[in-house]
């Protein structure tokens, strides 16, 4: 009678316990659903709480109810939610460890087990291998029974350590050991006495008054201490603070904290890479600038100055072949967070762009003594040209003054010196004109210009000038023309001044492709030609038009020049 009470009195405090555990689990899950944003962590988290609420509600009907009809539908609802308790604890615990949904095929691979141990309840009418007996007082357990134990607490226990992995690579836990210990000390005892309670339950360890307490009632406590209230300090459920971690650790740049004690602390994962002996997480300042070997001693002592003062600065590191800048900014709670930036492309970019810039320096400054020559040359070249131009028009035109002048002289009739001296104006005149559009860069107009009335003017004066054509004449461009009438110029000039000719035979050969000349005069031969600014100016003409320039004489009688011009076509 007395074992009959204590054992009604023990289930009548499991009741009460699991009715307040069933209330603070409804109000926490009425907190946590206007508290915690949608994400995949709270909604696995849902799921937990889902399962362990059926649970609780299954296992306190089950000790009240007595009536047989209902004590299957009870277990059945029991053991919905001791699979699901089961599974989504783990499922949970990889979600929250990994910071993201896990596949689907891995989450139905997880959840084989539960599935299996949730068909041979069902099915437990048929091979009375999970119960023997239900009756709550003298209940019977068969083999599957323990089987799916052994599933359950494999499950529970390695959610555990799942989640203490996951707490202790957080942030706000690593830089706090007093939780670390507890969260250690907690797991390990919960495990203990989880398995004690297990031994227990199969008969392998006697039933010892400590462990007088229901399985439940102990996962309840576990499921409280180590996930429901640290979700209210540490807003676990939150998706952001989740992504914040992952954003920390795959953060493009170095990132660690360094406290007051100079101990740097929380490295990300760019910042493991850049210096391997952070790869511990903690490192004294001392020992982690030591660790530079390939820095020079006083380089590191000035990095030691800079990490360990207050102000917040950034300094330029030269280490392992790259060029790092690390900066220090102070926070609020008098840390400091350590940036890293391996800035080693931009300066490398930077000394090509410099390579570049002297390069393109030294080429704008040839290029400015190139355009400069070519200007002076241009210069040069139109000087040339005028000068060339005046010294044609100078030289014939005071040469058939001069012819002109001797003429009028010797003539004793007034009309026709009259008539020469009007001659000899017009000349002049239209000399003067072509010295100007000379001078000025105009063109010149050959059918116009003074050269052929001078030609023609020195055929009545002085000598006889007689042109023969041969093929059909066509017009040539200005270059061409100023090329030939100049030549002319200069060879009846020549003929004149130095040959004292009395007749000058000009002859045109019209070919397609090219134009040939030959002029040849009867004045005074000479057996060595003396090339003055005439002949080269006449032979310049003809090269700076790609053709070819000859001249001669036999020593005896006469001077010939012959020419040929590629032609390149007026019409064309």
């Amino acid at each position: 009678m007395l074992l009959f009470a204590q054992y009604s009195q023990e289930k009548y405090h499991t009741i009460l316990f699991l009715l307040f555990s069933i209330l603070l689990l409804f109000c926490y899950t009425i907190y946590i659903s206007f508290k915690v944003s949608k994400s995949i962590i709270r909604d696995k988290f849902y799921f937990f709480l889902a399962s362990l609420f059926f649970w609780m509600i299954a296992k306190a009907c089950r000790l009240v109810v007595t009536e047989n009809s209902l004590i299957w539908l009870v277990i059945i609802i029991q053991y919905i939610g001791y699979f699901g308790f089961q599974y989504s604890l783990f499922i949970f615990s990889l979600n929250f460890y990994g910071g993201e949904e896990m596949a689907r095929k891995a989450q139905w691979v997880a959840a084989i087990l539960p599935i299996l141990g949730l068909i041979i309840v069902l099915t437990n009418p048929i091979h009375h291998m999970f119960f023997i007996s239900l009756d709550i007082d003298h209940e019977k357990r068969g083999m599957f029974y323990y089987f799916s134990s052994v599933i359950h607490h494999v499950y529970i226990i390695a959610s555990i350590f799942i989640l203490i992995c996951a707490m202790h690579i957080r942030i706000f836990c690593r830089r706090n050991k007093k939780i670390q210990i507890i969260l250690h000390i907690t797991a390990a005892i919960s495990v203990f006495f989880m398995f004690l309670f297990w031994l227990q339950t199969v008969g392998i360890l006697p039933k010892l008054s400590f462990l007088k307490i229901d399985g439940l009632v102990l996962k309840i406590c576990l499921a409280f201490f180590l996930i429901i209230l640290p979700t209210l300090g540490f807003q676990f459920l939150d998706i952001n603070p989740v992504s914040y971690q992952v954003l920390y650790q795959k953060f493009p740049r170095g990132i660690a904290f360094m406290n007051k004690k100079g101990v740097i602390n929380t490295p990300n994962e760019l910042f493991v890479q850049m210096f391997p002996v952070m790869k511990d997480g903690i490192c004294n300042i001392s020992y982690f600038v030591d660790s530079l070997l390939e820095i020079e001693p006083k380089e590191k002592e000035q990095l030691k100055v800079f990490l360990l003062s207050e102000l917040s600065d950034e300094y330029l590191l030269s280490y392992k072949d790259s060029k790092l800048v690390v900066k220090k900014y102070r926070s609020k709670s008098n840390r400091y967070l350590i940036y890293v930036e391996d800035i080693t492309d931009t300066v490398d970019t930077m000394l090509e762009l410099e390579k570049n810039n002297k390069y393109l320096a030294i080429m704008n400054q040839n290029l400015k003594e190139s355009i400069k020559a070519k200007k002076d040359l241009v210069s040069t070249s139109a000087k040339a040209a005028v000068a060339q131009n005046v010294h044609d028009i100078l030289g014939h035109s005071l040469t058939v003054a001069l012819c002109t002048t001797e003429l009028a002289v010797r003539d004793g009739c007034r009309e026709d010196a009259i008539e020469k001296l009007a001659m000899l104006e017009e000349l002049l005149s239209e000399s003067v004109q072509d010295l100007k559009n000379s001078i000025q860069g105009n063109e010149f107009d050959f059918q116009q210009t003074s050269l052929i009335k001078a030609i023609k003017n020195l055929s009545k004066l002085k000598m006889q000038l007689e042109i023969t054509t041969q093929g059909r004449p066509y017009e040539l461009n200005s270059a061409q023309n100023e090329a030939v009438i100049r030549i002319c110029q200069e060879a009846v000039t020549n003929a004149i001044k130095h040959g004292d000719a009395k007749t000058v035979h000009l002859i045109l050969r019209y070919y397609q492709k090219f134009l040939e000349i030959y002029i040849i005069d009867d004045g005074k031969g000479c057996n060595q030609v003396k090339v003055g600014y005439g002949l080269s100016g006449m032979e310049g003409r003809v090269k700076k038009l790609g053709g070819s320039f000859e001249f001669g004489s036999d020593g005896e009688k006469g001077f010939h020049i012959h020419l040929e011009i590629p032609i390149i076509r007026a019409d064309k």
